[in-house]
């Protein structure tokens, strides 16, 4: 089968302990079963406060979280005890590939369907908002073959053809805000920050068509094109798909205009922060793609 990746994929490093919003924390971690049988294999000090730290139900193993929602292995200065004592090999899946992601598509070729594996890094994370936005070229998709060598194939999809251009009518912001009020708060800081959207429609709007005579509309592109293809394996109507995909960019466009400059927002957290909201919810996903408001 043959991987699909974006032209930033391979520049992909994690910042560790330079990251402000580190991916330990604030989310619930999930073991899998080879790593959890491990863990229980580890006799020295450490392994019995690994054991210690690992809860079982009925859904599977998972670490024990901290009150302050921390994952019990991240240390103060953000960098993974597990890692310094036992060696990155020792990390669960999920650690080891988070913010990578893998999904099946199916792609029409030559009267019939090749499979191929579409293959990214999530928004979520404040190194991969950075390699999006570090250039104002056109977002490239390219294959790799067997070996993970790129090749000179280029990965289309329709939707690329569309240019983004923000729509700032008060009736659609006002309706599309509501739409993400919707949506389940991943926060409290989330839900406040959407009511103050709502509340100060006016300002917002005034905000971001200030915001049309200087945004880096090729920058954008690419953040339009770039979560178009994270969805392309779950929303099958590409009409569907580019009405989600804009009013997202949409979205993180208003933010952007209104939040920047207050509370440590700027272009890249305001990626950063939709996406964690939305990009890894399929329900939340499910009400940003509704047909009408």
């Amino acid at each position: 089968m043959k991987t699909v990746i974006p032209d930033f994929y391979e520049n992909f490093i994690c910042k560790a302990g330079d990251c402000k919003h580190s991916c330990c924390k604030g989310w619930e971690i999930d073991i899998d079963e080879d790593s959890a049988s491990y863990y229980q294999t580890i006799t020295s000090d450490f392994g019995e406060k690994l054991k210690d730290s690992i809860y079982t139900d009925e859904e599977g193993a998972h670490y024990k979280l901290t009150k302050e929602e921390r994952c019990p292995f991240l240390r103060e200065d953000n960098l993974c005890e597990m890692i310094l004592k036992i060696g990155e090999e020792s990390l669960c899946d999920i650690c080891a590939l988070h913010p990578r992601f893998f999904e099946d598509y199916t792609l029409p070729s030559n009267n019939y369907f090749e499979p191929v594996e579409l293959a990214g890094v999530g928004l979520s994370c404040e190194k991969v908002c950075e390699l999006l936005w570090e250039t104002d070229v056109p977002l490239r998709f390219y294959f790799c073959d067997e070996d993970g060598f790129i090749t000179e194939d280029e990965f289309h999809f329709e939707i690329q053809n569309t240019l983004y251009r923000p729509n700032l009518s008060k009736d659609y912001v006002s309706k599309l805000l509501l739409l993400f009020q919707k949506t389940e708060a991943i926060d409290e800081t989330w839900s406040a920050e959407i009511s103050e959207l709502i509340t100060q429609i006016d300002d917002v709007i005034n905000k971001a068509k200030q915001k049309e005579t200087t945004y880096d509309s090729m920058r954008y592109q690419r953040l339009f094109h770039y979560i178009t293809y994270r969805q392309l394996d779950s929303v099958d109507d590409m009409n569907v798909l580019k009405e989600y995909a804009t009013r997202c960019t949409d979205f993180i466009y208003l933010w952007d205009a209104f939040f920047s400059g207050k509370n440590g927002y700027d272009t890249l957290e305001s990626i950063r922060r939709f996406s964690e909201q939305i990009e890894y919810s399929t329900e939340n996903v499910a009400i940003i793609c509704k047909k009408a408001f």
